[in-house]
C-alpha cells in the first residue's frame, strides 16, 4: 500500500521507530534533506541510563548508523574505537552492508529493518558496556586482546576479508535470525 511518504523517508522512519523499541526517552525525529534522521534517547548499560545520539542514513543498509555517547567514561582513542567527537566504532562498515545483505534473504523488509534496529543498538551498547567495565575497574590500559575488535583502516579491511572468507558474516546472520526466533 503506498502511503504518499517518499520511500526513502519511509524506510528511515521505520527504521527510527524499530529502534525507539530499545532506546528509551527518545528526542524527536530530525530530518535533514531526506536522506537522514537523527535523535537522542538513553539506552540502559549495566545499571546505568546512558544518553546517546543516533543518526541513520539512506539507504540504512548500506550506511551503518552513527551511534555517539559523550559520557565521561567513554576513552575517545581509536583504539577504544571511539572518535574525538564521541561516535562509536560500533561495527565495520563492510561488515554491516554484507550482514543486512545476508539478511534480507531470510527476512521481510519489516523484519529486516527490525533486525539492523536491534543489531544497531545491542551492537554499540555493547561497546559502550566495555568502555564503562573499564572505567570500573580503573583500567586505563590498551584496548584488552580478549575483547573481539576489528583493526583499524587497512589492516581492518584486510582482517575483515579475511574472516568473511572464513564464514564470519554468514556466523552473524544465522546468530541474529536465531534471536529473532528466541
Amino acid at each position: 500500500m503506498d502511503n504518499g511518504i517518499d520511500p526513502k523517508v519511509n524506510d528511515l522512519l521505520s527504521f527510527a521507530w524499530e529502534m525507539s523499541h530499545y532506546v528509551a526517552d527518545t528526542s524527536p525525529w530530525r530530518f535533514r534533506n531526506g536522506t537522514s534522521l537523527s535523535f537522542d534517547g538513553n539506552v540502559q548499560i549495566s545499571g546505568v541510563d546512558v544518553p546517546c545520539s543516533y543518526k541513520l542514513f539512506w539507504p540504512w543498509h548500506k550506511i551503518r548508523p552513527s551511534v555517539t555517547c559523550c559520557e565521561s567514561w567513554v576513552r575517545r582513542e581509536a583504539d577504544w574505537h571511539v572518535s574525538d567527537n564521541g561516535e562509536l566504532c560500533w561495527v565495520h562498515a563492510h561488515l554491516w552492508k554484507d550482514v543486512l545483505r545476508g539478511l534480507d534473504e531470510f527476512l521481510s523488509g519489516p523484519e529486516l529493518i527490525a533486525t539492523a534496529a536491534y543489531w544497531c543498538v545491542e551492537h554499540s551498547s555493547s561497546l559502550m558496556a566495555k568502555h564503562l567495565e573499564a572505567d570500573r575497574v580503573s583500567y586505563s590500559g590498551p584496548w584488552p586482546e580478549e575483547w573481539d575488535a576489528w583493526a583499524h583502516y587497512a589492516d581492518g579491511d584486510a582482517e575483515y576479508e579475511k574472516a568473511k572468507r572464513r564464514g564470519k558474516v554468514d556466523r552473524i546472520v544465522q546468530e541474529l535470525i536465531a534471536k529473532r526466533i528466541t
